[in-house]
């Protein structure tokens, strides 16, 4: 709600500023800030707010150090700085590596627990969710929870996750996946017998779900969450054939 209110608001402000600015009636702040930066301010605004409501203090910092950068003239000229140059660009770059390093490094749980995947355990995040980093795959074993429709969700930041679901033939349909993708890919594989319901509220990425192949015995399985400047796709595939460790090197040689 809050990104439909947030984002409505912000394109009508925007296309009545141009209808101004095309009249030629004059506003003292476009002598200040071009209207295209004020738009990267609300982008980046957007993105600041929602990390905070999600407690993800890191991820803000990226989008302050690249607001610093554009406006560096601005800023130069308030603190009377010779020249207009702050810093070098590698400079506000290096600086926001570090804080965001160190953020994370102070707020990354790690409370792991074991999951069985096929009578083997794997490793894997708290139950109320996956969260990896990096390149990680995930198996979701739908036999986990007896007479309980599938309910799992993964948080991706950054990173690159592939998802498979292991004794699919005990799936009933009517689960649900949420996924939280930020600036990252996640990639579900999903047998041919099921159907993908999206419900994923998509801010400036991509979600690409192909259309089944047939209209037998569909499963549905609803997608959730939010993807931020992300890539999310699902892939159907024949059936679940090959053991999860030949699916991991299969993936890992991609």
């Amino acid at each position: 709600m809050f990104k439909r209110i947030f984002w409505g608001i912000t394109f009508i402000l925007f296309a009545i500023l141009l209808i101004v600015q095309a009249l030629g009636i004059t506003i003292n702040i476009f002598n200040i800030v071009p209207l295209w930066k004020m738009f990267l301010i609300a982008m980046f605004l957007y993105w600041i707010i929602e990390q905070v409501i999600k407690k993800h203090f890191s991820h803000v910092i990226f989008p302050l150090v690249f607001l610093v950068m554009v406006f560096e003239d601005e800023l130069a000229l308030l603190f009377n700085v010779p020249g207009g140059d702050i810093a070098p660009w590698w400079g506000f770059l290096l600086v926001g590596f570090l804080l965001t390093a160190g953020l994370s490094l102070l707020t990354k749980k790690m409370p792991f627990i074991e999951i069985n995947v096929n009578g083997k355990n794997k490793h894997g995040r708290k139950k109320d969710g996956f969260k990896l980093s990096g390149a990680s795959v995930i198996y979701i074993d739908c036999a986990s929870e007896a007479n309980k429709p599938l309910n799992e969700s993964i948080e991706n930041d950054m990173g690159s996750y592939s998802v498979y679901f292991v004794n699919t033939e005990a799936y009933e349909g009517n689960g649900t996946l949420g996924i939280d993708n930020n600036l990252g890919l996640v990639t579900v594989y999903i047998p041919k017998n099921w159907v993908i319901s999206n419900k994923i509220d998509n801010s400036l990425g991509s979600v690409q779900i192909p259309k089944p192949e047939s209209s037998d015995n569909k499963k549905v399985l609803y997608l959730t969450g939010d993807n931020n400047l992300g890539t999310v796709l699902v892939e159907y595939v024949e059936s679940e054939t090959e053991e999860p460790e030949e699916n991991l090197n299969k993936n890992q040689e991609k």
